[in-house]
């Protein structure tokens, strides 16, 4: 963790492999990064384990979950209960698809 990195209440850096929190990145509460999975192609299915990088003043809301391998970009702001798979590079709004997904399984209600 570097200067003014936070992890918040309950968070769970589940470290197989490295993670890095860049500087005045906060991780909220009970968000889970996790670093491992396995390969389900082989019968052993081995361990693989992937490096984290959360950047600068970037911000992962509650309950949200990084995957192995993930880059989260300078500034970038994710979403609470959001599940994290790809690189994300650019301040990228989540809340955004789970406004959508709300709006489409509950329309009578106002999400705005």
């Amino acid at each position: 963790m570097k200067h003014r990195a936070c992890l918040g209440e309950h968070t769970n850096a589940y470290s197989l492999g490295k993670i890095e929190i860049l500087e005045g990145a906060t991780v909220a509460q009970e968000a889970y990064l996790c670093t491992g999975t396995h390969d389900f192609e082989n019968p052993t299915m081995q361990l693989i384990t992937e490096k984290i990088i959360i950047g600068k003043n970037s911000f992962i809301g509650a309950r949200a979950m990084v995957l192995p391998g993930v880059k989260i970009g300078e500034n970038a702001i994710i979403g609470a209960q959001s599940v994290v798979t790809k690189m994300c590079w650019l301040i990228l709004f989540l809340l955004v698809i789970l406004h959508e997904k709300l709006a489409h399984e509950r329309p009578n209600e106002s999400f705005n």
